[in-house]
């Protein structure tokens, strides 16, 4: 059974550009539930705003799977990294905080919980209520993914949206300071020196996107551990 922890994103059907970063613990449900009724008549967010026009206009936001993980944990650090990867690309992502656990900067008090509470019985879309569905529509659905995952259209879409670039493809000389500075040397906080990132990834089960992030000051650490390069 395929991982349902993944990072996601929002395109814009029109442009196939990114719009949005998500983490989800139930697959691309999550990232389709931005568009239901019940959820988006309660989200007052650029994101939420963007949707709504999409929506009177006939259309929807295309979910797209960016990452999969198999542990949730990985989730946090995941979304705080695919959000400044995008942004630093040009994205002009809608996402309102830096990611991570639930809306960082952002606390709801009790009466807003309860009003939350109470908004959500009885909706057959709110996320955690499960549907059952026959062995038939399952098949179907996964057949309907499938078909999706092929289409030339979409593939398109979604490859506009993973090799777009603010300032188009990178140099040859951008690309040799990238292979640089991805073959240096890195220190981490368990005491031990690794001849790059990616020998640290394979040993401490790190992804090398994270460590990365951490190399440039965007977080703090990855899964416990700090990083710096060898001079």
């Amino acid at each position: 059974m395929a991982s349902k922890f993944i990072i996601y994103g929002l395109a814009d059907p029109r442009t196939g550009q990114l719009r949005y970063v998500g983490k989800s613990t139930y697959g691309l449900k999550r990232a389709r539930s931005h568009a239901y009724p019940g959820y988006l008549k309660r989200d007052h967010s650029h994101t939420g705003n963007w949707i709504r026009s999409l929506k009177a206009q006939g259309m929807r936001p295309e979910a797209i799977l960016l990452e999969v993980y198999e542990n949730r944990d990985d989730l946090p650090e995941a979304e705080i990294w695919n959000i400044a990867y995008w942004k630093s690309l040009g994205a002009g992502l809608y996402n309102h905080t830096l990611g991570g656990e639930g809306c960082v900067g952002r606390k709801m008090s009790p009466e807003t919980k309860r009003k939350l509470r109470e908004a959500n019985l009885g909706n057959k879309h709110a996320l955690g209520k499960k549907q059952d569905l026959t062995q038939e529509q399952r098949t179907a659905l996964v057949d309907r993914a499938r078909a999706r995952s092929a289409d030339p259209t979409i593939r398109a879409k979604i490859s506009a949206t993973l090799s777009g670039r603010k300032n188009g493809p990178h140099s040859a000389e951008r690309r040799a300071k990238i292979s640089a500075a991805v073959s240096k040397s890195i220190w981490a906080s368990n005491g031990k020196v690794y001849k790059s990132a990616v020998a640290a990834s394979r040993e401490l089960g790190v992804h090398r996107s994270h460590i990365c992030l951490v190399l440039k000051g965007k977080v703090s650490a990855a899964k416990g551990y700090t990083f710096k390069y060898v001079e």
